[in-house]
Order: structure tokens, then C-alpha cells, then sequence
């Protein structure tokens, strides 16, 4: 299956992540043409040994416009959406602030993805 993916145009979000980190390097590897996107306060050393061999870009994914921007000059063919709002206290108090963030930013993508031909959107969760 991930072989298929060679030559493909692919967008990963949450790319400065552990799993994103590690999927970008396996497309890159496979050939697929990675464009990754990165929280603009996050730290992309995970993402180093790919630094002028994919894409990387910092956007905030609740800026629609920007991320509109973003996608739609890179065209993907595939998305995976792995960028997210972790709740490592696992505190209440941050529930909505997470919610908004991980609906918000996935809403905006999929708004997004309709203007695409895509093959696949997708979507990842975590605890």
C-alpha cells in the first residue's frame, strides 16, 4: 500500500511530531513529493535531515486562509492529518481550548480538501 505512494504529492501535518517526523521520512524515502506542516511554535530538529528535501512550512491550521494558501500551492494528492492538540495534564480546564483546536483545524482542511482532487484525507486521533 505505502509503496503506492512514490511520486505522489502529500501533504502531512503535524509533521514536527514523532509519527509525522517518521512518516515524512518514509515518503521522502519512498519518493513521494512531502510537503510538511509544522505549528509555528513548534521545533522541527525532528525534521532536520530532511531540511532541502521536502517542504516545511510553520502554519497555524485555525488560520484558514493561510492554510488555504499553503495547501492549495502544494495541491496534494494525499493528506494526513496528524497535527493535534495534546492534553498532557489531562486537565478539564484545557478541554475546550483542545477541542476548538482539533475540530477546528480538521474542519478547515477538509473545507479545504474539497477544492482538490484527493485520493485520501487521512485522519489521525490520539488519547
Amino acid at each position: 500500500m505505502i509503496r503506492k505512494l512514490r511520486g505522489k504529492r502529500v501533504l502531512v501535518t503535524g509533521a514536527e511530531g514523532f509519527i509525522g517526523s517518521h512518516l515524512c521520512n518514509r515518503l521522502y524515502a519512498l519518493g513521494s513529493r512531502v510537503y510538511a506542516l509544522a505549528h509555528p511554535d513548534s521545533s522541527l530538529w525532528r525534521l532536520n535531515a530532511l531540511r532541502g528535501k521536502i517542504k516545511i512550512s510553520k502554519i497555524d491550521l485555525l488560520n484558514e486562509g493561510a492554510l488555504k494558501r499553503e495547501v492549495l500551492r502544494s495541491m496534494p494528492e494525499k493528506i494526513f492529518h496528524l497535527a493535534a492538540d495534546n492534553n498532557h495534564e489531562r486537565s478539564v480546564k484545557l478541554l475546550d481550548t483542545i477541542f476548538n483546536n482539533n475540530v477546528g483545524a480538521t474542519a478547515n482542511l477538509l473545507k479545504i480538501s474539497l477544492r482538490l482532487d484527493l485520493d485520501a484525507f487521512i485522519n489521525t486521533g490520539t488519547c
